[in-house]
């Protein structure tokens, strides 16, 4: 779950879609803005560390995980949902750029320096480091699969090319690689389906098993980050226009946008409740942070 943090590399470039493959783009239905829900929709605003560069899903004990910081300084911060304190902290490698959660309750960080990237792995109990595993290209963004519990995977590359590194954490082991677009800047994954984001707002759906296209359709330019509901079924989207925030719902069985909702100013993240009722919306700014709930829409 995902701001433009690689506004500065990638947004120059020009965006293109694996091409050849015979997968028809289509684009959504937009929701006029006279349906978008107001502001006044946000149920609780969670004060958070500021320089938010990565948010996790909530846990089952509803904890959820954040990378804040500076460039000279960041930490992995354990915020408890219910009390809306930050129980413990540790400090994290300045690399740190994006974080996700296995469902075993191993917080994985992803890493991106000049040349290289890697995930280092943190025990959410303790918030201690048990180890780190090269993946290459510097890490774009990382998130798991519900169904998979040990596979990380993870969103890397260059100004050149970008893969999506498929990573077992029980032996360290680098599975499988799968080709995405030049220019994507987030990622999830759902029952074999590798989803994945263009600043555009141009989805596409890869299968896992052939690494090949199988759909691809846009929501809206101005998109920051997306999230896929553990059934597979919705997927919400984070977007920007004209220096305000919107989350599109997109029913996936029919490629469209059925509802939007206001989201804060400044918005970078997005992530859902496993039970799909809640959205997370992480604020990104180096001086201000906080994680605020809405109501998922449907």
């Amino acid at each position: 779950m995902r701001h433009l943090k690689v506004a500065g590399v990638m947004a120059l470039l020009a965006v293109f879609s694996i091409t050849g493959c015979g997968v028809e783009s289509s684009t959504t239905a937009v929701v006029p803005l006279s349906k978008v829900a107001a502001q006044d929709k946000v149920n609780t605003i969670i004060p958070a560390p500021a320089g938010i560069v990565g948010m996790t899903n909530p846990d089952s004990n509803d904890f959820m995980y954040l990378a804040a910081g500076t460039a000279r300084s960041k930490g992995l911060f354990s915020l408890n949902l219910i009390t809306h304190e930050i129980s413990s902290s540790s400090s994290i490698s300045n690399a740190v750029d994006s974080a996700t959660l296995l469902s075993s309750g191993i917080i994985v960080l992803g890493q991106a320096t000049k040349h290289s990237g890697a995930i280092s792995l943190y025990n959410a109990q303790t918030l201690k480091m048990m180890k780190t595993i090269p993946v290459g290209d510097p890490v774009i963004e990382v998130c798991t699969d519900p169904s998979e519990a040990g596979d990380v995977y993870v969103l890397n590359g260059t100004k050149k090319s970008e893969t999506v590194s498929v990573v077992n954490t029980n032996n360290n082991k680098i599975m499988e690689s799968i080709p995405v677009s030049l220019g994507t800047i987030d990622i999830a994954s759902n029952a074999g389906t590798l989803y994945t984001l263009q600043p555009n707002g141009q989805i596409m759906g890869i299968s896992e098993r052939s690494k090949t296209p199988q759909f691809q359709f846009t929501v809206a330019p101005g998109a920051r980050s997306f999230v896929v509901s553990p059934d597979g079924q919705t997927l919400y989207l984070l977007k920007e226009a004209n220096d305000t925030y919107y989350i599109s719902e997109v029913d996936l069985a029919t490629e469209s946008q059925i509802a939007a909702l206001g989201a804060p100013m400044n918005a970078g993240f997005i992530s859902l409740s496993s039970d799909s009722k809640t959205l997370y919306v992480g604020v990104e700014s180096p001086s201000v942070g906080n994680v605020q709930t809405l109501q998922a829409i449907h």
